[in-house]
């Protein structure tokens, strides 16, 4: 019997909120490119990945057939199987916190609006943003995103992990009312 060994592709996608896995099989050892375009291998494998890990997630093996045409021949093989990797990168997304500014009356300035540089994936909702800023004074201060959770559309289930969110303050500012003074006019007889 001739050695053959075979792993799953390894896969990289960045995460977009549905199952993946890889059944694409590769011949690791076998350079007969006559042999290689006559034979067709088969995978079924067990890996799926559905969010980020910090570490790729292991993909085996856990059936392998071999063909020649629609004639199976593993048996001719003794088939060595190596894992492959399934690995899902964190998917980039910016939340811009609103800004505001208005002139000094006597009332606090707050603004709850957000805006999204990129996209939460299909499946996925934001479930929690909090912002916090407030000002009533003339002056400046930032508008703070302070939470930011999202979850999977259908569950509770958080996701905010597979996501490589920058957060960008806004600000909110209060500038002076202007005002106009006029001296009074008073007349006087001089003495």
């Amino acid at each position: 019997k001739r050695d053959i060994k075979v792993k799953p592709k390894d896969l990289e996608i960045t995460y977009d909120s549905f199952d993946h896995t890889s059944s694409e099989a590769i011949i690791e050892n076998i350079n007969d490119h006559e042999l290689l375009g006559k034979i067709t291998v088969s995978i079924k494998t067990d890996g799926i990945v559905n969010e980020y890990t910090e570490t790729p997630v292991i993909n085996s093996i856990t059936n392998c057939a071999i063909y020649y045409g629609e004639e199976e021949i593993t048996d001719n093989f003794n088939i060595i199987l190596n894992t492959g990797t399934l690995n899902v990168l964190k998917r980039p997304l910016k939340v811009i916190a609103g800004s505001a500014s208005k002139v000094y009356d006597n009332k606090a300035l707050t603004l709850n609006e957000y805006t999204l540089e990129g996209e939460i994936a299909s499946n996925d909702k934001i479930s929690t943003i909090v912002i916090e800023g407030e000002i009533l004074d003339v002056g400046k201060v930032g508008n703070t995103i302070k939470e930011f959770i999202i979850i999977r559309s259908n569950t509770s289930h958080e996701v905010t992990p597979s996501y490589d969110i920058t957060y960008v303050d806004g600000t909110l500012e209060v500038t002076p009312r202007p005002i106009s003074i006029k001296p009074r006019a008073i007349s006087v007889i001089y003495d």
